[in-house]
């Protein structure tokens, strides 16, 4: 009996260490979350495009038209091209791996300095990670050094949410965006400019996504049985509130879960020691 009550002890404080140590990275759960609607750019001469590459001097190079954007989020890595499995699965890997954001991408800490002084990196998770490229016409313009694309992207933030960006290219380093390659709109949309299309992952506070869960969660009406959204697409919240009524929730949850499996893992011990010590005086 003791060295069963021992064995649960150890198990015990093992899934307690771990606790701490499992503090969110992925907020709803990256795995089930679809890809963010892409909203479409207005050009100089009035046509409208899923994106625009411009040059060096800020001039019009090209309109990307639609499907030539292409947008994969995790959650569909599997039907995606090899090239874009693998980024979305090395992406993914790294961060699940580190500690914290800052462990993978150094320079997110200073750019959530010139963000808000409300937050530390450990506050930070990623709550949306996809790929972005385009079809195979328009590279030759990205390459082109200084040529860079902007995309603006259905986030449903409010505009003083405390957003980081980071990119992940071919294998490489996470690279933080600086505040200057992104701006949150009025109307909740996410613009972001590229010089390099990859692996991306939108970083807000814990505690932003949970209350986005908190407000959301009246809105499950919006979605069939299958969790699908049933509202019509120009719904700029639909697509989130699908997400957060589907997608497994990590991070605190997993934690409770944890907290909870050690506290049970206690008592039981503590069930074997008692029992002994009865039969022992029996």
């Amino acid at each position: 009996m003791k060295k069963t009550a021992a064995v649960l002890l150890t198990c015990a404080l093992t899934v307690a260490m771990v606790v701490p140590a499992s503090a969110a990275k992925y907020t709803p759960s990256v795995t089930a979350k679809t890809a963010p609607e892409i909203v479409q750019q207005t050009s100089k001469s009035g046509e409208t495009y899923e994106a625009i590459i411009y040059d060096s001097d800020d001039e019009e190079v090209a309109g990307v038209g639609s499907g030539e954007l292409i947008v994969t989020p995790y959650s569909d890595k599997d039907s995606a091209d090899d090239d874009i499995k693998g980024w979305l699965e090395d992406a993914y890997d790294s961060i699940l791996g580190a500690d914290n954001l800052g462990d993978i991408c150094p320079d997110l800490v200073d750019v959530l300095a010139d963000v808000t002084d409300e937050y530390t990196i450990d506050d930070m998770v990623v709550r949306d990670l996809i790929d972005v490229t385009v079809r195979d016409a328009y590279h030759d313009y990205l390459a082109i050094e200084g040529n860079y694309i902007t995309v603006t992207f259905d986030l449903g933030l409010a505009t003083n949410t405390p957003l980081l960006i980071m990119v992940k290219c071919d294998y490489a380093d996470w690279e933080a965006l600086p505040t200057v390659q992104y701006a949150i709109n009025a109307d909740g949309t996410v613009t972001v400019t590229f010089y390099e299309l990859c692996a991306v992952a939108f970083i807000v506070p814990e505690d932003y996504v949970a209350s986005a869960d908190t407000s959301s969660s009246d809105d499950t009406a919006s979605t069939d049985s299958t969790g699908t959204d049933s509202t019509d697409s120009s719904d700029t919240t639909s697509s989130d509130d699908s997400e957060t009524v589907t997608s497994p929730q990590t991070g605190e949850t997993a934690n409770y879960t944890m907290l909870v499996l050690a506290i049970a893992l206690a008592a039981a011990a503590g069930c074997c020691v008692t029992a002994s010590v009865k039969r022992r005086r029996g």
